[in-house]
């Protein structure tokens, strides 16, 4: 096999990979994972050896796992500040929005972009920035996973201290008079989840990353299942 014809070849292949006419010399170079001097080398090579195509075979595939390593977690937001608003039919919260009186926040715009369109795993955090709860997003985008966890109610696994005290107008009892109660309230995470930090995961992964979080977090995390691994 002539060099340059088996460039040719991976030339069409990548092409339509992405989906575009044509791809450069350089493109080909780093998918086979070789300079662009040895790639034109191999060009002008009449025959390959078996070993030399062996070889490109082995470069390309160490390539490709070095590729997936690298784009199999990517951060989009972490630590972001929560700031919840009504939804559009006014019954759950939406962690945040994007308009301000002024018009759209493109930043934050963006945000929910990407989470629109992204599946993976997602932390919240409470007001001290200690981790409370692991999600995943696998058949829905993460911000839609994300807002139905963020209104969840999870009975008697979120609860904190708190003690009742009348809404209606009514006359202020002293101690004397009334003992207050220090109790339980069960709450949604919408309550006391202050922060979020969400990933984009190849979806392959997204179970096997959410499980891992839980089990490092076992005595901490608001999750009740514990995953396996």
């Amino acid at each position: 096999m002539r060099g340059e014809d088996l460039i040719a070849a991976l030339g069409k292949r990548l092409a339509a990979q992405q989906d575009v006419k044509t791809v450069s010399r350089a493109e080909i170079a780093s998918h086979l994972n070789i300079t662009a001097e040895k790639l034109g080398a191999l060009a002008e090579k009449p025959n390959l050896t078996p070993l030399q195509v062996a070889d490109l075979i082995d470069r390309a595939a160490a390539k490709a796992v070095t590729d997936v390593e690298q784009a199999a977690i990517r951060p989009i937001i972490e630590f972001y500040g929560l700031d919840p608003v009504y939804s559009s039919h006014g019954v759950k919260f939406e962690m945040f929005s994007s308009q301000t009186d002024t018009g759209q926040h493109p930043y934050i715009a963006g945000i929910q972009d990407r989470l629109r369109s992204s599946h993976g795993i997602y932390i919240f955090y409470d007001s001290r920035g200690r981790a409370i709860y692991v999600g995943k997003a696998v058949l829905q985008t993460l911000w839609k996973e994300m807002n139905l966890a963020f209104n969840r109610d999870r009975k008697d696994y979120q609860q904190i201290k708190v003690v009742e005290h009348p809404s209606k107008k009514v006359r202020y009892r002293p101690y004397e008079e009334q003992h207050r109660r220090i109790g339980k309230l069960n709450v949604q995470l919408s309550y006391i989840a202050s922060y979020v930090s969400a990933y984009e995961v190849s979806k392959g992964l997204i179970s096997t990353v959410e499980a891992l979080l839980i089990r490092g977090f076992a005595n901490d995390l608001l999750n009740t299942r514990m995953e396996k691994i």
